[in-house]
């Protein structure tokens, strides 16, 4: 009897604040039949994939999507990201380990554009959408360019559904962060309307940055890593462009460079122009200052003997040509690492894929990337395996930047989708402090 008493006055409590919390909440949750796939990511609900809302914005999510129980509630991961994610003032301290909530610069007073390069087709969603979220929620407007400009882009579709990777799709599916950040990407308004390659190009001094997405299906990726064109606005990135694209002492004067797997071949085939000059480094030396005017007339008091000489223009760093040498010529990079593309070509084929994960069968990214640099030790495959098969916990968050990139000057490379939140996070760093 005693506790069947103490089982009443808990359901009672428990009913109570239940009833209590729902009234207080102003906002709705959305009814069951309301949608038969996840509000975020997308996937269909089935009899393993339950329901779930959102106890701060009540609307229907998937497990994947709702896994945020640190507080007293269940919450989506939008909701999670918004209430994560804080503003701080330029020049304010940088907060690396995200103790005190993930902080990011409030830029949207400078005014910045980015440029997005991406394929019509195939490319992949994390590697895109995730960068794009941390630049757009630091006021960066990001602008995309396709070959054609005509259409929506479109990522791999396999990577947002998981058809064909049967048993093995909730490891090699983008994560439940990368899907709902591509599903926000699709609602926004630079994304559904892209420019044209060639007006890119055209208006080259408008982009402040640009950002090279891999992927790894060869009939999309191809046409955009080969493109002529983007080449060529990769090449100029690495030029100086106007006066604000230039540093005040003339060292590493292009703009930033982020590049992530597949990205970095598109990078790595970008070739400078004919005639480039730059200094040993890969550095544009700084112009020298002009010579002070002199006329042949003496001051008035002034002996011919006293006059003095023009001070000499100070000598510049040696400089070499660079004509047709690949725009990484001197840097450091890493990419998509020889070791885990096999492993993915071997997934691949088991699940009877082909060469789904071998974009360029007669070769890896790791070699079309190492034989465009000045050394092939300048590639760097990180320490450790981005991903296992049991360890699919690797990718790194917005409570964990623990992905691996490479930086050199301006120029950020990554290898997979799992450094994706680190090489946005290190590209808005890059230019809050170019740029302020």
């Amino acid at each position: 009897g005693f506790c069947l008493n103490r089982s009443r006055v808990f359901l009672s409590y428990f009913f109570k604040t239940q009833m209590e919390t729902k009234t207080e909440d102003a906002t709705p949750w959305q009814p069951d039949d309301a949608s038969k796939n996840c509000t975020l990511c997308d996937l269909p609900f089935t009899w393993l994939r339950r329901r779930h809302h959102c106890r701060n914005c009540g609307r229907l999510c998937c497990a994947q999507c709702t896994p945020n129980t640190s507080g007293k509630f269940r919450t989506c991961n939008k909701c999670e990201i918004d209430s994560t994610i804080k503003l701080r003032p330029p020049s304010a301290e940088f907060d690396d380990e995200g103790k005190n909530g993930f902080t990011l610069p409030d830029l949207a007073d400078m005014k910045l554009k980015v440029l997005f390069a991406v394929p019509e087709d195939d490319f992949d969603p994390t590697e895109c959408s995730i960068p794009w979220m941390m630049l757009k929620k630091s006021g960066v407007t990001c602008v995309f360019a396709t070959p054609s400009g005509t259409k929506r882009p479109a990522c791999d579709f396999r990577m947002v559904t998981g058809e064909g990777l049967k048993m093995l799709s909730n490891i090699l599916i983008a994560d439940a962060n990368g899907r709902a950040a591509y599903k926000s990407l699709c609602e926004d308004e630079h994304y559904k309307h892209p420019i044209s390659y060639e007006a890119a190009l055209k208006d080259i001094d408008d982009w402040d940055g640009i950002l090279l997405p891999g992927g790894h299906a060869a009939p999309g990726m191809k046409p955009y890593l080969e493109h002529p064109v983007v080449h060529q606005i990769v090449a100029k990135m690495f030029l100086p462009g106007g006066p604000r694209h230039c540093a005040k002492d003339g060292k590493t004067p292009h703009r930033p460079v982020a590049a992530v797997c597949h990205g970095v071949v598109c990078a790595a085939w970008s070739k400078f122009p004919e005639g480039t000059k730059l200094s040993v480094g890969g550095e544009v030396p700084p112009p020298p200052p002009p010579e002070p005017a002199t006329t042949d007339a003496t001051p008035e008091g002034t002996e011919p003997s006293e006059a003095k000489p023009a001070a000499a223009a100070p000598s510049t760093s040696p400089t070499q040509d660079f004509s047709g040498k690949s725009v990484l010529w001197g840097k450091k990079v890493t990419a998509l690492p020889l070791y885990f593309e096999k492993s993915a070509i071997r997934v691949g084929r088991l699940l009877g894929l082909g060469d789904y994960y071998h974009t360029y069968p007669d070769t890896h990214v790791q070699f079309q990337v190492g034989e465009q640099l000045e050394n092939t030790s300048d590639f760097q495959e990180g320490k450790e395996p981005p991903m296992s098969l049991t360890a699919g916990h690797k990718r790194d968050s917005l409570y964990e930047l623990c992905g691996f990139t490479v930086q050199d000057g301006r120029l950020i490379t990554a290898r997979w989708p799992g450094d994706c939140h680190t090489l946005g996070y290190k590209l808005l760093r890059i230019l809050e402090e170019t740029y302020l």
